[in-house]
């Protein structure tokens, strides 16, 4: 009987296959091969080949001309009385999936056209996941306003990384508070390039720290390692000492109580008092007053008394925070009170007149 040999050629193979992790159904790959003698099947993952246990792989391979199913690691297949045959083979790979499911696989069929000839079909298999956490964030530059944050990705889940969210924890709200996208610190301006976040409209004088989460189409990582934490560089006071309060104590002295800037931007050091007679303040040369046995200085509220004032007269206050690196604006409003009327001495010489 004269038999022809041909030449193995793969007919078709399974595309790649983009799986989901939570996936509940099993994976399956093929190939069909046709070709004269075809003498052997086998499946790899990567560089080892596939051992099938039964429960997470599985493999199966039938004759098309007969359908005779053969083990994976067959004997030669028997020859056939057939100028031609085709085999198919089929790889499953069950649920559930782990990460290391993901990998090149191959189908190699084994034929004796030419001593120890095969033909190959590689078939890749991605398992999308959500992506680690990324890493390595940093503080890698800070003045007075803004920071500049740094990151790597690790693994993205086999899909790109399409967007991320910023948290930060700062001395003034430790709670960690999303800052991007979308974010509720009002004061915090983000622009990301890359793994590279510019953060502008800070507070000086506040320390911060930044988590990083990544996010693909599968979903969002955890949050990363918390990064270094930097304080913002000092800068004069942008905002007014608030709740001023005026309170005569006699017909020439007024007590002045307030409340420090918030944010003090620094650490305040001195305050300025710029006071007159009417409420026509800027009429007056301001006054300093750096005599701290007339002033208590605390976190939250300052005072201070002024004495050798006129009486019975209205005055009017206005007052400025000085910190480190210099003198904030001035209240906007006034704050006023009228020192109170002496009592009148005793009357001196009375004359009865008839």
């Amino acid at each position: 009987t004269l038999a022809v040999q041909v030449s193995p050629v793969v007919l078709s193979s399974s595309p790649q296959q983009d799986v989901p992790i939570n996936s509940s159904q099993p994976i399956m790959i093929s190939c069909n091969v046709s070709g004269y003698p075809l003498t052997g099947v086998r499946w790899w993952k990567g560089v080892s080949m596939i051992t099938p246990d039964g429960v997470h792989t599985m493999i199966s391979t039938v004759r098309l001309q007969d359908s005779m199913s053969y083990n994976f690691t067959f004997e030669d297949i028997p020859t056939p009385a057939l100028e031609e045959f085709e085999l198919f083979t089929e790889l499953i790979i069950s649920p559930p999936f782990v990460r290391e499911d993901t990998a090149n696989y191959r189908c190699v069929v084994n034929s004796n056209f030419v001593e120890d000839l095969s033909v190959m079909a590689d078939i890749p298999i991605f398992i999308l996941e959500q992506p680690d956490p990324p890493e390595n964030v940093t503080i890698t530059n800070s003045t007075d306003r803004e920071q500049v944050i740094t990151w790597d990705n690790a693994f993205n889940g086999n899909l790109i990384i399409t967007d991320y969210k910023i948290y930060t924890s700062t001395s003034r709200v430790p709670e960690l508070t999303l800052i991007y996208p979308s974010g509720r610190k009002r004061e915090a301006v983000v622009q990301i390039s890359g793994t590279r976040a510019e953060i502008t409209s800070l507070i000086p004088f506040v320390s911060y720290s930044y988590t990083v989460v990544a996010c693909n189409s599968f979903g969002c990582s955890n949050m990363s390692n918390v990064s270094n934490t930097i304080q913002t560089d000092p800068a004069a006071p942008d905002q007014e000492p608030t709740n001023c309060v005026a309170i005569a104590t006699s017909a020439t002295s007024i007590i002045v109580t307030w409340v420090a800037p918030d944010p003090p931007n620094g650490i305040i050091e001195d305050y300025r008092l710029v006071y007159g007679p009417t409420a026509a303040v800027a009429d007056y040369d301001p006054m300093e007053f750096e005599d701290e046995t007339n002033m208590t200085t605390g976190s939250d509220q300052t005072n201070v008394s002024t004495t050798g004032l006129q009486e019975a007269v209205r005055y009017n206050f206005r007052i400025a925070a000085i910190n480190q690196i210099g003198e904030g604006p001035l209240t906007s409003t006034d704050c006023s009170v009228i020192t109170d009327e002496s009592i009148p001495g005793e009357p001196q010489n009375l004359m009865i007149i008839s």
